[in-house]
């Protein structure tokens, strides 16, 4: 369940940056291909530097679920960033905790999802298979949300973009929640 509430925060935002920077922000579109390209690129180096250095900490320290929920309210908090961002500046600003956020997460979870799952001698198939759903279903639930979020608050002919990420980072707080109660597990 916290996967799939922080993957659909995720979802919520990858999905909509387009429209956020080009509505919400009111770039060029002709600008768009290159601003998308560097903030990608941001989000994946910050995505790679910090998946080997929280998977590297979480094994010397022997804890897993701190860092999983530490990702997640990160993740929140780049979600809001986002969502406050006036310019490109500001929102590469959260794409980048963002990623870092990511990264730790993604780093980190796996060996947390391994250590719980139950009956793993025996069962592993069955649960790594719920476990993959909890990250691909968030990409088919998030477009469906997204309208309800974008029109709350919203004047005519206009979309909520601050109402979509403060909705997504609900879904990443939740996420963050979903893990603290675990058990059987650091």
């Amino acid at each position: 369940m916290g996967r799939f509430l922080v993957w659909t925060a995720l979802a919520l935002l990858t999905t909509y940056k387009t429209y956020f920077l080009s509505d919400h922000l009111g770039l060029p579109k002709e600008s768009l291909p290159n601003l998308l390209f560097i903030s990608m690129l941001a989000l994946a180096a910050s995505v790679f530097v910090s998946s080997l250095l929280a998977g590297w900490l979480s094994d010397i320290v022997k804890r897993r679920k701190v860092f999983v929920i530490a990702a997640s309210l990160g993740y929140a908090a780049a979600i809001i960033v986002v969502a406050t961002a006036t310019g490109f500046d500001g929102f590469l600003l959260g794409v980048v905790i963002g990623g870092l956020s990511q990264g730790a997460y993604m780093g980190v979870d796996y060996a947390l999802v391994s250590d719980v799952l139950p009956d793993s001698d025996t069962e592993a198939a069955k649960g790594m298979g719920v476990f993959n759903l909890s990250s691909t279903v968030p990409q088919t639930v998030a477009p469906v949300l997204a309208p309800v979020l974008l029109l709350i608050g919203a004047t005519p002919g206009s979309q909520n973009y601050v109402a979509l990420y403060v909705g997504a980072a609900v879904f990443a707080l939740l996420g963050a929640a979903a893990i603290a109660v675990i058990r059987g597990v650091r």
